[in-house]
């Protein structure tokens, strides 16, 4: 009986009260046995106030979305330039560039790269093979180290910020998330108006090399740097741009990316990815490549 009457008075009584004052309030109600009756109130605010009130994570507004949602593609090939690993790995943590999903099978994007490019950045758009925008970037302008921002083409929605290091001998892109990749991850004092950010991957020219060459590195939980893909040229010579992205140990590639015609407008690319793979994350990479490419013309 005791239990029942104090449940229920615990229940109409404000939690955020002193724990003195609560109990003496409480205490009001109690009977005869009011060693028992204080016991069990005491008991009950600690049930109560052990339910705490996590403190809203700043989040940055959305960017506005692209007022044109499609462009027109009649050229979009039907499936990879080269024979495609049958599946990829590239996941770490079990975490997804702002929790996107896998790819299903073999999946194609258009990189539009056409678009206005300024003195320090550049907008580049990425469609899917229907021609529906999904992902975009916004530069910074007078940013020194290009700051420029991921987001979704249809919701705004930031995904990623990007900015260069600055690094002498070769060209290094930073790219940072709004998540963590684990709950220990720590920001490392990085931030966006006031929004933590988190180290998510590195893009990597590769230094003294005849031929351009990348890595795409992913950040662990504990800060280290992983390999995802190794991306090399396909061919020692062409006219155009041909690149081929492998993963750690294996022989077909996991990806593509292909220079589109020379009469096709606008200027861009067309990529491919193979199944269980981060679509976000490619896309990613092929933004920040456009933009090491774009950097280096301007140097």
């Amino acid at each position: 009986r005791l239990e029942l009457a104090s449940f229920d008075l615990c229940r109409t009584m404000p939690v955020h009260l002193p724990r003195p004052l609560y109990v003496l309030l409480a205490a009001m109600s109690c009977g005869t046995s009011l060693p028992a009756c204080l016991l069990q109130i005491d008991k009950q605010y600690l049930k109560a106030s052990s339910v705490q009130q996590v403190e809203a994570k700043p989040t940055a507004p959305p960017l506005e979305p692209l007022k044109k949602s499609r462009i027109a593609i009649s050229d979009f090939p039907v499936h990879a330039p080269v024979q495609l690993a049958r599946e990829g790995r590239t996941t770490i943590d079990n975490t997804t560039l702002a929790g996107g999903p896998l790819t299903q099978e073999a999946t194609g994007l258009r990189i539009d790269t056409g678009s206005a490019s300024f003195a320090l950045g550049k907008k580049v758009y990425v469609a899917d093979a229907n021609g529906s925008y999904v992902f975009a970037t916004e530069p910074e302008l007078l940013s020194i180290q290009w700051h420029t921002h991921f987001y979704d083409a249809r919701t705004g929605g930031r995904l990623a910020f990007i900015k260069n290091s600055m690094f002498p001998l070769h060209h290094v892109w930073e790219a940072a998330a709004y998540d963590p990749v684990c709950p220990t991850q720590d920001s490392q004092g990085q931030s966006y108006k006031n929004v933590p950010l988190y180290s998510f991957a590195r893009l990597k020219r590769k230094p003294f090399k005849f031929y351009t060459q990348w890595t795409l590195e992913r950040y662990k939980c504990d800060g280290s740097l992983e390999l995802v893909w190794d991306i090399s040229p396909r061919y020692w010579s062409a006219t155009k741009v041909y690149y081929n992205f492998f993963e750690p140990g294996t022989v077909d590639p996991v990806a593509t990316l292909d220079e589109t015609g020379f009469l096709s407008l606008p200027y861009g690319y067309n990529g491919w990815l193979t199944k269980h793979e981060d679509l976000k994350l490619f896309a990613l990479t092929t933004l920040m490549m456009d933009l090491s490419m774009e950097y280096m013309k301007k140097q």
